[in-house]
């Protein structure tokens, strides 16, 4: 039941979004022996209990804007814990009670609060009437709003930045340096045996092939990419980092085949055809899928996307001793599959922009954490690493991308965080 009622609602709302996250970081905690080390199962706790610490400390009935500000961000958090793929694996399926003993799966109940809470508040946030100075919001990912408490730009980049969401690549900064974040992939435990199996199988297939393929005149470029998927296979990696380079594969393949034997070319398009098998028995794949099929975009954004990706390389290339050689390489080859997608265009344009997405909130993350430390004074190794992420024009660099890629991603991943983000970026950089 929907009530009419706005305060209401709200009211409602927050105790079904507090129980809800208390029963999903229940069943967080009865998986921990299954909690791996690239840290998915701990993000899942930790994202249910910064949903209930939001709910219980900043609920103001008296204020139905701030109300609804911090019910949108709560519900930014569980599409979070929706897109996680330890959730994905481990809790999607386990049954679920809400407040009133009606039972559901985890995901369909999740599915259910995100699209009702958020049509809800589309249809019946109130207008707000003349908003002083003081009251202007930022807006974030997903059109969650936080206050600008002050004029202070490293606060504001900090605080319209999302986290990083489920895609092809996550990167992290690890001792000052940038690197492709490590993600393993959580498969359901019924499916465990088969995937095992197969991905062993498809590991000696691509050394295999790897071999074959040194033995011909091929394109350097196509052994380059089948050595990663060989490399992404054996590390039990993202599957959606290995279905998008797998369509780098096909495409390069079709540019190529005519440089290949028969023998060559028929092991090629079976390799292809068991990683595309592979990756259809994890959750986050169809996921992926199911998103990237809801992504509206135009022609010209396919030819953006790529421009403006391939543009940031240099400067990503050039920073040297502050970002692994791993990160410009990995991001390359996710954007050659939007050269020629042909019927898989949006599930490539769609990963190819949450990819530059997740390297941009990493890097204003990462420089707003710094630039704001040393402004209250931290000095020695922090001053340093953001000295350096200035002096080398990374910084300036992922301020263009992002406001040259925003109408894109806008379209694409509903990303409208982006533009002022790097408008932010460049004016405090003119200052």
């Amino acid at each position: 039941m929907l009530h009419k009622n706005p305060q209401t609602w709200a009211r409602v709302t927050r105790f079904d979004l507090i129980h809800l996250s208390n029963q999903i970081g229940n069943a967080a905690m009865a998986t921990l022996k299954h909690w791996p080390q690239t840290g998915e199962g701990r993000q899942v706790k930790a994202l249910t209990e910064q949903i209930t610490r939001l709910m219980d400390s900043t609920f103001d009935r008296r204020d139905i804007h701030h109300t609804f500000d911090n019910l949108e961000h709560a519900i930014e958090l569980f599409k979070q814990v929706r897109d996680n793929t330890f959730f994905e694996g481990f809790i999607s399926q386990v049954r679920y009670k809400d407040r009133h003993g009606r039972e559901e799966i985890f995901s369909n109940a999740l599915d259910s609060t995100i699209n009702k809470s958020r049509n809800y508040i589309a249809a019946n946030r109130p207008p707000k009437v003349a908003p002083s100075r003081a009251s202007e919001t930022v807006q974030s990912f997903g059109s969650a709003s936080l206050p600008a408490t002050n004029d202070d730009p490293w606060q504001r980049l900090d605080e319209i930045t999302p986290a990083q969401q489920s895609g092809p690549l996550q990167f992290e900064f690890r001792s000052g340096v940038l690197y492709v974040k490590p993600q393993t992939s959580q498969a359901r435990q019924l499916d465990l045996d088969s995937i095992l199996k197969a991905r062993a199988s498809l590991g000696r297939d691509a050394s295999e092939l790897v071999a074959t393929l040194q033995e011909t005149n091929v394109d350097r470029r196509l052994i380059e990419v089948v050595s990663e998927v060989e490399q992404v296979i054996t590390s039990g990696a993202d599957v959606i980092r290995l279905g998008l380079i797998n369509f780098t594969c096909e495409q390069l393949f079709s540019k190529f085949a005519d440089q290949l034997p028969d023998v060559a070319a028929a092991r090629f398009l079976g390799f292809s055809t068991g990683i595309g098998l592979y990756v259809g028995q994890f959750p986050e794949w169809h996921r992926f899928i199911e998103n990237a099929a809801s992504a509206n975009f135009e022609k010209s954004d396919m030819e953006v996307a790529y421009d403006v990706g391939r543009s940031l390389l240099p400067a990503l290339r050039d920073a040297k001793g502050l970002v692994d050689p791993e990160v410009p390489k990995s991001i390359e080859l996710i954007l050659e599959a939007l050269r020629n997608p042909k019927l898989s265009a949006k599930r490539v344009l769609y990963g190819a922009v949450k990819t530059l997405e997740n390297l941009l909130a990493t890097v204003f993350k990462e420089v707003s954490g710094l630039l704001r430390a040393t402004s209250d004074g931290v000095q020695g190794g922090i001053k340093k690493a953001a000295t350096a992420l200035v002096a080398t024009g990374l910084l300036y660099a992922a301020a263009h991308t992002a406001v040259q890629l925003s109408p894109t991603a806008e379209r694409v991943a509903n990303a409208n965080w982006l533009k002022m983000a790097g408008d932010i970026v460049k004016s405090a950089l003119s200052e």
